[in-house]
């Protein structure tokens, strides 16, 4: 299953650890790296899904930017008026770790 979202883009760390006023090394060593600030958990009724974000592109990036303006035309209206593409974040469902065996 694909649960896809609308976003302005994933700001890159620089601006994340600005924002929340520490530092880059702060935030990979509670993160580890840059791929784990954008794995993430969401709640899909009462189920929590652990999700990995990306950019989608090409072929992919299309089909939802459609999907998104039929869905909200001001978006659509507000990409024509812009020299450069409205980023689309998708979030996909990652792998559950596997149960650690007992002994």
């Amino acid at each position: 299953m694909m649960l896809s979202i609308f976003a302005y883009g994933l700001p890159p760390p620089a601006e994340l650890t600005r924002a929340m006023g520490i530092t880059p090394p702060t935030l990979y060593a509670f993160f580890g790296n840059k791929d784990e600030v954008f794995r993430r958990a969401v709640e899909i009724g009462t189920d929590v899904v652990a999700v990995h974000a990306t950019e989608a592109d090409g072929v992919e990036r299309d089909e939802l930017w459609q999907e998104v303006v039929a869905r909200y035309p001001d978006v659509g209206r507000f990409g024509a008026r812009t020299d450069r593409p409205i980023p689309l974040i998708v979030l996909r469902r990652t792998p559950a770790p596997a149960a650690a065996a007992l002994p």
